[in-house]
């Protein structure tokens, strides 16, 4: 797509220390990351306001309250899904961007 992509991380320690150090403009998270659930990378992510998707085997009930309005795509991914998600997902992100800086949005 273009963009410079960072990780991947495989324990929620290192999706923390990456989402610190080199921040992104989106992400994409699966709920588990080795024996942990990713909750805590999406905190981080929406105290950022930060957008993102979660990948996940579960349903939408299963899963923790944190992801509640969060997109969640389904395993197996298809790799069209994934890309039209993650545009919109960036689009989300520069608007974002651009009310913080207090410019228009169109």
């Amino acid at each position: 797509m273009g963009q410079r992509y960072v990780g991947p991380a495989r324990a929620v320690n290192h999706a923390l220390q990456l989402l610190n150090e080199a921040g992104c403009d989106a992400a994409v998270i699966d709920l588990k990351l080795g024996g942990e659930t990713s909750e805590p990378v999406a905190l981080g992510l929406k105290e950022r306001a930060i957008p993102f998707l979660l990948v996940s085997g579960y349903s939408r009930e299963q899963l923790p309250a944190v992801f509640n309005g969060i997109r969640a795509l389904t395993k197996p991914l298809r790799h069209e899904l994934l890309i039209v998600e993650l545009r919109r997902c960036m689009g989300q992100s520069a608007r974002t961007t651009k009310e913080r800086a207090g410019l228009p949005v169109y």
